[in-house]
């Protein structure tokens, strides 16, 4: 027996906040698992703060087209509309944008076999399409990540002469005194 059109509403309608609010999602396929292999699957998901949502493809898409429909800063989910066939589940990211496809490499390396296998993802306002781009995703940061390693770099060398300045004084005294020379 189906679900009633209020449960369908209210399935539609959690997907939605939950786009809204963590805006970075992976789908992907885990058909091909065994029961174990699912519980396995969904544990690892679990320890690393991530959950998975088996959801039905005709709500998933009703679901970004309403989200798409409401965001302020025009929001584009229709690249995914042609991946949602078949067997579907969600794994809504906040922070670690590459966990998920981290989990899901470990765990087919784990299983030695494809499974399950990543339909999309959304990751910062890019779309992801297919299988092949695990990998890709593996790697991603996040805008803190790169924020924070630009911070290092930029730091880095302005810490440097600075060091330099302050245990050397009259070494810059010399380099000043030759350059006013040199004028």
């Amino acid at each position: 027996m189906g679900k009633t059109r209020e449960e369908k509403k209210a399935i539609v309608a959690e997907l939605k906040a939950r786009l809204k609010e963590e805006k970075n999602f992976y789908i992907v396929n885990v058909a091909g698992l065994k029961a174990t292999e699912d519980n396995l699957f969904r544990k690892k998901l679990y320890e690393k703060g991530l959950r998975l949502k088996v959801v039905k493809n005709t709500l998933l898409k009703k679901a970004l087209e309403q989200a798409a429909e409401e965001a302020a800063n025009g929001v584009d989910y229709s690249a995914i509309y042609e991946v949602l066939r078949g067997s579907s589940a969600v794994i809504f990211v906040k922070d670690a944008l590459s966990e998920p496809a981290k989990v899901i490499k470990a765990f087919r390396e784990e299983l030695g076999r494809d499974a399950p296998q990543l339909k999309a993802a959304y990751i910062e306002e890019s779309v992801y399409i297919g299988d092949e781009q695990l990998e890709a995703l593996t790697k991603i940061k996040s805008k803190q990540e790169l924020i924070a390693e630009l911070i290092v770099l930029l730091r880095s060398p302005i810490y440097q002469v600075l060091q330099t300045l302050q245990s050397a004084p009259t070494t810059l005294m010399q380099l000043l005194k030759s350059l006013e020379e040199r004028t």
